[in-house]
């Protein structure tokens, strides 16, 4: 296994542990609804025949598309089995493809180009980048369900490598609804979520960045990468 696989688990151990709680909730699949719905419209509108997302979780954001266009062929990935169990016996009649696995090992388990659209929602916020300055700790500590954990960012692989590879496996279009500034930043109060500079990520791409709402533990912008 390489290193940057290895790095990647230490943040992941995190969610792949997040119980049914969280997933199997109403409150869950009700929060942010406004934003599912507009993430949803943004890529049925862009005539997909094929969708992934990656950081499913329960696919309440996959349920939007399809209640919007049932035709679209939906693949959910995610770290939390336990969270794709759930997915696969209360949205069943979805027919919902999931796979289980990190994304920092996208590219052994989809082929090149082979999604026309590849989305995220509230997931790069919690990888950081490879330009840390001396005003982040070099020990940070994070709390989930297996209690306290000390993280060190020695540890953590970088939100460059995922977004290369979600690159890859993208035929027409990215869309990510994330945080967006143009200096890589901690976002204020947290321990584990980021602003990210996305023409910085996407350089060779075309990147459309609206703010779409203000932040409130959802997404704040919603970025479109048009891929070459």
């Amino acid at each position: 296994m390489s290193k940057i696989k290895l790095r990647a688990r230490a943040l992941e151990e995190i969610w792949a542990e997040k119980g049914s709680e969280t997933f199997d909730s109403r409150n869950y699949a009700n929060l942010h609804k406004a934003r599912r719905q507009y993430l949803a419209e943004s890529i049925v509108n862009t005539n997909p025949t094929s969708v992934l997302e990656i950081g499913c979780f329960g696919g309440h954001n996959l349920e939007e598309i399809h209640e919007m266009n049932p035709d679209i062929k939906l693949t959910g990935f995610d770290i939390n089995k336990d969270a794709l169990h759930f997915l696969n016996k209360t949205k069943s009649h979805l027919k919902i493809n999931t796979v289980c696995g990190s994304a920092y090992e996208l590219k052994d388990h989809f082929s090149d180009k082979q999604f026309d659209v590849v989305f995220t929602s509230g997931v790069l916020i919690h990888i950081p980048c490879g330009t840390l300055d001396s005003d982040f700790p070099e020990k940070y500590t994070v709390y989930g369900d297996r209690g306290k954990q000390d993280l060190f960012l020695q540890d953590i692989s970088l939100v460059e490598d995922v977004c290369k590879s979600i690159l890859a496996i993208s035929q027409n279009y990215i869309f990510h609804g994330e945080h967006h500034g143009e200096k890589f930043e901690n976002i204020k109060g947290t321990q584990q979520r980021y602003i990210h500079n996305f023409h910085d990520l996407y350089k060779e791409e075309s990147v459309v960045i609206e703010k779409a709402f203000n932040a409130s533990n959802g997404f704040e912008h919603l970025i479109k990468v048009t891929c070459r």
